[in-house]
Order: structure tokens, then sequence, then C-alpha cells
């Protein structure tokens, strides 16, 4: 009897390992930069005389001329004031520094408010963005023009910080939705 009990537990072992085997890395999803929207090089943000922007604040939105500027100092992980597309096109050119040695990257994504309010992360329109000081360009398409959005701009980790600044255009109207609280 010991010994039936023996090859039982030999077997369930083997065939607990043969099921396990189909959980390998080949069946493993990894990022890649074709899960991004594509960034490129140039661009320019010039955020002098812009009313009511706070440049030095840990951030700040502003609209004017059809545009959003957005200048944000030592963040982590924040998220801009909720604006109004004036297309279903719009272009962000960001510009940042970090002081992270060893994470040159830091992630821009886009969110839609819901009908009750809530943030609803948009689908396809998040990328990566080099923090070196020079500005980038990228265009998120597909966009409700009846619809509010707001990025998000942070490291996916808690432990760097970022200073830089963005735009935002074209907007359908100057009417931001503050949605961050008093610091």
């Amino acid at each position: 009897m010991k010994r039936l009990w023996k090859l039982l537990a030999l077997a369930l072992a083997l065939a607990m390992a043969l099921s396990l085997a189909g959980c390998g890395d080949d069946e493993a999803v990894a990022e890649t930069d074709s899960d991004y929207l594509p960034v490129t090089a140039g661009g320019s943000i010039d955020t002098s005389g812009v009313e009511g922007l706070e440049v030095g604040s840990r951030m700040s939105c502003a609209a004017q001329n059809g545009t959003m500027y957005v200048s944000f100092t030592g963040i982590r992980d924040k998220s801009t004031d909720y604006f109004r597309p004036g297309s279903d096109t719009i272009t962000v050119v960001c510009q940042a520094t970090s002081d992270s040695q060893t994470s040159p990257s830091f992630r821009l994504s886009l969110w839609m408010m819901t009908d009750d309010g809530r943030a609803q992360y948009v689908e396809d329109a998040m990328t990566l963005v080099t923090a070196d000081g020079s500005c980038y360009t990228i265009s998120i398409s597909g966009l409700d023009t009846s619809r509010q959005y707001k990025l998000t701009i942070g490291y996916a980790t808690a432990t760097y910080y970022l200073t830089g600044a963005l735009t935002v255009s074209p907007l359908a109207s100057e009417e931001l939705t503050s949605i961050q609280p008093e610091e």
C-alpha cells in the first residue's frame, strides 16, 4: 500500500510539472516600444507671458490662445487639469529633466472624464518620453471633442522626480477643469 501512495504522489508531481511547463516565458507579454505612441524629437515650449501659469510651482496649468500650458517642478506622478480638445487629434510638446541617472524615461498617458466624473484610461494613448531636457512631440488621435481629457505625467516608481513643461493643442476652449488638490 505504501508503494501505491508513493507512485500516486510521483504521478501527481509529474502531472503538475507538465501542466506548469505551459506557464513559461514564451507566453509572457512583454512591453515593447510598439506598445507606446511614437515620440518625435523637436518642438518648442515658450511659457513666458502665459497668464495664470505659475512656473516653478509643483504643478500649474493655464490656457491661452488655444493651447494648454503646464509647468511642473519636482513631481513623481501628477495629472493636468481636464481640457476639451479642439479636434480629434491633439499635439503634445513635452520637455523635462529628472534626478534619475538610471531611469531616463517617464510615462505620459491620456485619461478621459466619464459621464459620472471618473477618470478612464484611453487605450493606446500612452508613451515614454526621455527626460533629458530636450523637446519631444507626440500626436494623439481618435479623441471625442465633446469629452474632457487630462494627461498624467510621471514615473512608474515613486523614487525619482521630474521638472519641466508641456503644451497641449488645439483646445476647444480655454476653460480648464482643475482636479489638483490644494497643496
